[in-house]
């Protein structure tokens, strides 16, 4: 199962680096007219103020669409795990450009994933305190139509105590894929491991 995943991994990446490469421009628009439920889904957050604010996000649309944030002032939002949409395009959408566009193929089977994994699979895998590193969060929404507010659900978070990892069933997958995204994003370092906002799953 883990050399299916390590080959499939290694697919993936090739394949977003070849849609990224194709899509990468400085356009400033992304198109928000799908339903509410559809206008964020996935979503990586970088935040760091030990040597001045450095804000780095990106989140994937309904249409697979990569819209990366960027500031040097750290938005003014309180990360509490539940949001308006006017609370999350407040977060994003300042100095926001497309990144890129994921393919639907590669957007079902993150969304096929999501049903399986709860908060409640987070689990600290690592006493490093990442000391300077600054903050990142890995994780997607889920739009709760009786509340009209986006519910989010984390899949790796670097904190002030250690490092936690979703590993509920089917939460590698999705994390590893964002964190290739964030990679290719400028927002993860491969090379600088967990603190860098990547992890070894091969380890």
């Amino acid at each position: 199962m883990r050399t299916l995943l390590k080959l499939c991994s290694r697919y993936t990446h090739y394949s977003i680096l070849l849609v990224l490469g194709f899509a990468l421009s400085g356009c400033k628009i992304i198109n928000t007219d799908d339903d509410n439920d559809e206008v964020f889904l996935f979503f990586v957050q970088y935040e760091n103020s030990a040597f001045g604010d450095d804000f780095r996000a990106f989140y994937i649309n309904g249409q697979g669409q990569v819209g990366k944030a960027e500031d040097s002032a750290i938005p003014n939002i309180t990360l509490d795990g539940s949001y308006t949409q006017q609370e999350l395009e407040d977060y994003y959408f300042a100095n926001l450009y497309l990144l890129g566009t994921v393919p639907y193929s590669q957007l079902d089977a993150m969304s096929d994933r999501v049903a399986s994994i709860m908060d409640s699979g987070l689990e600290k895998v690592s006493d490093s305190v990442c000391a300077d590193a600054g903050t990142y969060r890995y994780g997607f929404y889920v739009y709760n139509t009786n509340t009209d507010e986006y519910e989010e659900t984390l899949l790796y978070v670097t904190a002030g105590d250690g490092i936690y990892l979703n590993t509920d069933v089917g939460a590698d997958f999705v994390t590893e894929y964002l964190m290739e995204l964030a990679v290719i994003g400028d927002i993860a370092f491969e090379e600088l491991g967990p603190c860098a906002g990547y992890w070894d799953f091969d380890a």
